[in-house]
């Protein structure tokens, strides 16, 4: 192979965070899945993947929730209750711990340790129970105390609790999978233990699967997938359908308010539990709703998440029968599949199979158009020359005419339907790569450039460079250099840094004539015309899949890894980091696309979280760099937090909770706070320098 570049650098970057408030997210992000529905008074609490809604009945209108709104500390958010001794509402996050609405913010009760939640439920005295990964714990609302249940050291028992229920007069049944227990809920003490029949039933149930339900001192009810089975103490066992149609699929049962088991069966009708015989209350055919969360008896409420519609709650009574939808923005789907700025500036995205225009006046998105495709996948929606252009999943590629989408034709003797990467030039040449070749469009007219029969020949990302008239395109193995008459493969010969990264995700040319390159394992490598110089992009092993750039910064996009923007300031040689990690309002840190507009706002495309935009281009000044290797530990921490890695001198400190609301604030030389007296939670800590913030980041306060 011949080495015509020999200059190598090899930088390592560290990041520091950008000003606390100097600019703020806005996230564009709808509920994506339907978790869990309460009816409190005149509202209804609905949680989802994707945060918290509050429906008023009344007025019709929804307030939304997201990770950071009013200190929400996550968007995944699993169930909902009430507590009947309180009235207080409280949700149970999947990863974040639970959480109080006071009835202007959420107070958040963070996890004893790194666990993830399944299942919560109010006992009698107003407590929650609490079904994780980590096993089942209990959490006193009073005091904040979590209590953990089915180990050695908690109860005094060395068992996995599978799934629990809490019976009206507050018993504990816990099923392991080779015996029940009953704990007493006020006392924690054991009642008692008895083992599990041999049914296939039993013996077939999972963790993952598995739903126990008490009936009465000698009968619990197992609802393993479909099946459902009364088991009894003295280990005997019988099928639990007398009632039920002759082929029930049971999608769920649940205990309601009223204290009796509920179950929702075929998408259709709701059964009570009588004894040991089900009767039928109603059915719910009108929308096939997925699953019933809630009843006292006479209301119901159940989730939609039907595929080819939007999510919701559908609430059901003898005098209603209506659909309550969870989307706050007019795009259907979370994932967004494109994003792209046009020549007038505003910002467009594929969100399904539509394409969606941003209103500024209305900070909201409408369909643009509906765009056609063969298998209902678009992805890659770009805006070059007032035509738009997109990946048409299954059949290549396809652009508007200004009346309809056209798709490109094959080339001949060429078969595959797929496209790797795409790029337009500016007189409308479209040339990209998938597992047949590199290929070439113009004029109506599809032309293989050179064919790549191995996998390791296959082109994984293509740019055209008009400076130097030839094709640069990214492989698992390096980049190849095409001028159109030969093929030079760039690898870690030539460039040794590429061992660390050798996939080539995403290539772009900057306005000044250089060409970055994004690879994996966080790496990204810059060609001048001269030389070679490559990066560490933060931290992590995620992929570098999108560069923009603005005046001196260059964004750098992250998907997987850490996530989130890296931006240089190539100015000053400074880095910010964007991310949820340094500014909780950012809805997710996965990037799946990214565009800086004319205007000097960044667009994030997320592929599970909708669009976000932050005002403004960040500026972090000269002082900022001083937060590059500064640290704080411990954390968790319960009395002195420490900073390190500060530069000698006086700085502000100043504490806030996860909405903004600053809590304490001190002016000291000393790199050290005492935090013994704020309650557990999570806290964000920013240290300034002036009027420049040099450390920006969050510290958790345990249980007490």
């Amino acid at each position: 192979m011949k080495k015509m570049y020999t200059i190598i650098a090899a930088i390592l970057l560290s990041t520091a965070v950008l000003p606390l408030g100097a600019q703020s997210w806005v996230n564009y992000s709808n509920l994506s899945y339907v978790t869990d529905a309460e009816p409190s008074g005149t509202d209804i609490w609905i949680t989802a993947k994707g945060g918290v809604q509050l429906f008023n009945t009344l007025t019709g209108t929804s307030k939304f929730f997201r990770k950071g709104d009013a200190g929400l500390p996550s968007s995944s958010v699993e169930q909902v209750a009430k507590s009947n001794a309180t009235g207080v509402i409280w949700v149970g996050t999947y990863d974040a711990g639970v959480v109080e609405w006071d009835g202007d913010s959420w107070l958040t009760y963070p996890f004893p340790s790194a666990m993830l939640l399944y299942r919560m439920k109010f006992d009698g005295f107003g407590n929650l129970w609490l079904q994780t990964d980590a096993g089942l714990f209990h959490f006193n609302t009073t005091d904040h105390v979590y209590t953990f249940v089915n180990s050695t050291g908690g109860a005094g028992w060395d068992f996995n609790a599978w799934d629990f229920d809490i019976t009206p007069d507050n018993k504990v049944i816990i099923f392991t999978g080779t015996n029940c227990q009953v704990i007493d809920a006020a006392t924690l003490a054991a009642i008692d233990s008895f083992p599990n029949s041999d049914s296939p039933n039993v013996l077939a149930c999972s963790p993952s699967n598995v739903r126990v339900y008490n009936v009465d001192e000698e009968t619990y009810l197992i609802n393993n997938g479909f099946a459902i089975e009364f088991e009894f103490k003295d280990n005997t066992f019988t099928p639990a359908t007398d009632g039920l149609p002759e082929f029930a699929f049971v999608q769920n049962i649940i205990r309601g308010t009223d204290g009796a088991l509920y179950a929702y069966v075929n998408n259709a009708s709701v059964y009570r539990l009588d004894g040991l015989t089900w009767t039928y209350v109603d059915n719910a055919a009108v929308y096939f709703p997925e699953f019933l969360v809630y009843t006292d008896g006479v209301e119901f409420y159940f989730s939609s998440n039907n595929y080819a519609s939007t999510p919701g709650v559908i609430h059901m009574s003898e005098t209603d029968y209506v659909k309550i939808s969870s989307l706050e923005y007019a795009f259907t789907s979370n994932a967004i599949k494109g994003l792209t700025e046009d020549a007038d500036g505003n910002i467009f995205i594929l969100s399904g199979s539509g394409q969606y225009q941003y209103n500024e006046l209305t900070d909201d998105f409408s369909l643009f158009g509906n765009v056609p495709s063969i298998y209902g996948t678009i992805y890659d929606l770009r805006s070059v020359n007032g035509i738009f252009y997109c990946v048409n999943y299954g059949d290549l590629l396809e652009y508007n005419n200004g009346t309809s989408w056209v798709n490109i034709p094959y080339a001949d003797g060429y078969t595959s339907p797929y496209i790797f990467d795409y790029d337009v030039t500016s007189d409308g040449t479209i040339y990209f790569v998938n597992d047949d070749g590199a290929f070439k469009y113009k004029d109506g007219e599809t032309t293989c450039l050179f064919p790549t029969p191995s996998l390791y020949d296959w082109g994984l990302s293509v740019t055209y460079d008009a400076t130097r008239n030839l094709l640069w395109i990214g492989r698992m193995d390096g980049i190849l250099k095409y001028d159109f008459v030969t093929q030079e493969l760039i690898d870690a010969m030539d460039v040794p840094a590429m061992s660390d990264g050798m996939a080539i995700q995403e290539i772009k040319v900057a306005p000044n004539g250089d060409v970055w390159f994004g690879a994996n394992n966080n790496k990204a490598y810059m060609y001048d015309g001269t030389e070679w110089t490559d990066y560490n992009v933060g931290t992590g092993m995620g992929f570098v899949t999108s560069f923009d750039f603005e005046g001196a910064n260059i964004y750098f996009g992250i998907t997987d890894g850490n996530g989130g923007v890296h931006v240089w300031d190539t100015s000053n040689d400074n880095w910010s980091w964007l991310s949820s990690a340094t500014d909780p309002t950012l809805v997710s840190d996965e990037v799946s696309y990214m565009t800086v507009t004319t205007g000097g706002d960044l667009w994030i495309a997320h592929v599970n979280a909708g669009v976000s935009r932050l005002d403004g281009t960040p500026s972090v000044g000269i002082d900022e760099v001083t937060a590059n290797n500064a640290i704080i530990y411990p954390n968790p921490v319960a009395q002195t937090l420490f900073v390190s890695g500060l530069e000698d001198g006086n700085y502000q400190y100043v504490i806030s909770d996860l909405s903004g609301k600053q809590l304490w604030s001190s002016s000291q030389a000393t790199h050290s706070i005492n935090v013994s007296q704020f309650p557990s939670g999570i806290y964000l800590l920013q240290v300034r320098a002036g009027d420049k913030s040099v450390f920006n980041g969050t510290f958790i306060v345990p249980t007490k």
